[in-house]
């Protein structure tokens, strides 16, 4: 076990868990208390997250007025929803990476511009409204973020009086995902876990060609070993991680999904990938179907990619198959 205390253990370092809306449970957002004091993530728009930022800022004899620089690793809900709120007490600025800007400026639109094109992966129409209703029952702690942006670019460095942090750019759970390093560690958002696994989304261009998101996570994995990545804080589970073994644990985890992928389509010979997303979910909710199917799309490409799966499109769907079985002609 690989241990390093620069970060994790530092007192300029504050984690701060917010409570979320969602299954997985409390958000760790972190506060660096060096000058210019910043924020990373910030937890969803609710009464209580401010109620509680205001409580450990008082902790630290600090006030929101003190909050000089609001970063968010990426754009999901829970870890930018306060986002606008926390500008608005404070008066920072908030840095996103551009690859999510469109996210946090309309989430509800971003995501429904994209049900044109789940129905070639299988989804009936009603999952659809369902996804629809969460998208506007999250209105309910997200705001969108239409102003005081500002871009975070891979390389950059954030500096302050007595660390800095250089920022990486690690897509994949995210098209926008950041993680920031100082030497051997980094806040990394949900790049990487030791117990469950980052789904590189469902992500599609302004034509409606999907991003294989997934393989961009592949590189961004090397790219985080390239750069000594040893410990990482995330924003969800555990307080730190070990890279090297999360790595290890994700592979395993990946190894079975895959097998039972191969299985399913042995016996089914031909399937959609909502299909295989119900096989390998059966008690699944119409509320998860866009990251169970993200998932789904993600371990597909890893097979496709080893030459394993193929696909064809019939009736407007994509159908996979093992590569060792014909497609009709």
């Amino acid at each position: 076990m690989y241990i390093y205390i620069m970060l994790s253990n530092n007192k300029l370092v504050k984690r701060i868990p917010i409570p979320t809306p969602y299954p997985i449970g409390d958000i760790y957002c972190y506060l660096i208390r060096d000058d210019p004091i910043t924020v990373i993530d910030t937890g969803v728009n609710l009464p209580q997250t401010e109620d509680i930022w205001k409580q450990k800022l008082k902790e630290m004899k600090l006030s929101f007025k003190d909050i000089k620089r609001i970063v968010i690793t990426h754009g999901h809900s829970d870890h930018y929803g306060f986002a606008r709120r926390l500008s608005q007490l404070s008066g920072a600025p908030i840095y996103v990476h551009l690859g999510d800007w469109k996210k946090v400026k309309d989430r509800k639109g971003y995501y429904q511009g994209m049900f044109p094109y789940m129905g070639r992966y299988g989804i009936p129409p009603w999952y659809l409204d369902t996804f629809l209703k969460v998208l506007i029952w999250e209105r309910n702690f997200c705001e969108d973020i239409k102003e005081g942006l500002v871009p975070l670019k891979d390389q950059d460095v954030l500096e302050f009086e007595h660390i800095s942090l250089k920022v990486i750019h690690t897509p994949g759970h995210s098209l926008g995902h950041v993680i920031l390093m100082h030497e051997t560690e980094a806040f990394s958002g949900d790049f990487i876990f030791s117990t469950i696994t980052s789904i590189p989304t469902l992500e599609f261009d302004e034509k409606g060609n999907r991003k294989k998101t997934v393989l961009m996570y592949e590189s961004a994995i090397k790219r985080a070993k390239r750069e000594g990545l040893k410990l990482f804080l995330p924003s969800h589970l555990e307080e730190r991680g070990d890279f090297d073994e999360a790595l290890r644990a994700m592979n395993e985890r990946r190894r079975k999904k895959e097998e039972k992928i191969l299985a399913f389509l042995k016996k089914a010979k031909r399937a959609t990938p909502f299909e295989i997303m119900k096989e390998l979910y059966p008690e699944h909710k119409k509320a998860e179907v866009y990251m169970l199917l993200s998932d789904i799309m993600g371990r597909l490409d890893l097979l496709e990619e080893k030459g394993l799966v193929k696909w064809e499109e019939e009736n407007g769907k994509l159908l996979y198959c093992l590569s060792s079985y014909p497609t009709p002609a």
